[in-house]
């Protein structure tokens, strides 16, 4: 009689601690900080890939905007590639759901024109050897692509650069055909590879008729190939030594004959990176 007694309270005591558990996982909360992690991997076909996080989050749907196309399900740390039919405007709908079913959709637009910006022409591809200018302890040359994947399979030539480890290692280059920023697109891409994480800085400068100087960061998140949009919409004005307005919003609207660029501006960041197609339209 004893033993029953026992087996009745242990039985007892498992049920409760399964109830409290049931309910842990009911009333936890939804997933929070969805990212999409998107990656624009080719312009013809426009090709993304998805990486979704989400703190809280055990899976995703995602939903690539695509009428009659079935939304896919997919696990954390994990990779979906879609090819567009076309350069329509699309927009990725991304459900994060949480192990007691609970979900977070958010949703993240794709917007195709900022897939070919034409205000760097002729673009700079490094397929033949540019006359680059140099600062600070950075060195920079052409070289055979490394890596033939994501936004950059193809095998052509692409500029190495070198940082050693200094403030503020930059490099520049006059450009044939002055940039124009006159018209409402102000959107310059570049191809950019990394293994971490890093800020690249692009200037424009030698304004024409005294045009200010103006620049823009963008963040590699240190996935290889990536294709990077700066936008000077969203520009400052650079650094003019005795200016007063060093570094204010500025959205420029003339020309300029020269392009400089920094991994890590500012800081101390040793490490190989690579460039290519800068303002290239495929």
């Amino acid at each position: 009689m004893r033993y029953l007694h026992l087996l009745f309270i242990a039985i007892v005591c498992f049920s409760c601690k399964d109830d409290d558990f049931n309910a842990t996982l009911v009333e936890g909360p939804a997933p929070s900080e969805v990212k999409s992690n998107l990656q624009i991997t080719s312009n013809n076909p426009v090709t993304v890939i998805v990486s979704p996080s989400a703190d809280g989050a055990t899976a995703f749907e995602v939903d690539f905007g695509v009428p009659n196309q079935t939304p896919q399900l997919i696990g954390i740390q994990k990779e979906l590639e879609f090819v567009y039919p076309d350069d329509q405007e699309y927009t990725i709908s991304i459900k994060a759901i949480a192990a007691n079913d609970k979900s977070t959709t958010v949703q993240f637009p794709v917007e195709q024109t900022a897939f070919c910006p034409k205000i760097v022409n002729p673009a700079i591809s490094f397929e033949s050897n540019e006359d680059f200018f140099t600062f600070n302890g950075v060195a920079v040359e052409i070289v055979a692509n490394p890596d033939l994947s994501k936004a950059n399979p193809e095998a052509s030539n692409v500029l190495k650069v070198t940082n050693g480890g200094f403030d503020f290692e930059g490099f520049g280059s006059g450009l044939s055909d002055a940039v124009d920023f006159s018209n409402d697109d102000k959107r310059v891409k570049l191809k950019a590879w990394s293994e971490s994480e890093v800020v690249i800085r692009t200037i424009f400068k030698a304004g024409v008729d005294g045009a200010r100087g103006v620049e823009v960061e963008v963040t590699h998140t240190g996935s290889g190939w990536e294709e990077l949009t700066f936008d000077f919409k969203n520009g400052i004005k650079t650094f003019v030594d005795g200016g007063t307005d060093n570094f204010e919003a500025f959205v420029p609207t003339g020309k300029y004959g020269e392009i400089q660029f920094f991994v890590e501006p500012g800081k101390t960041t040793a490490g190989i990176f690579y460039l290519d197609d800068i303002g290239l339209c495929e």
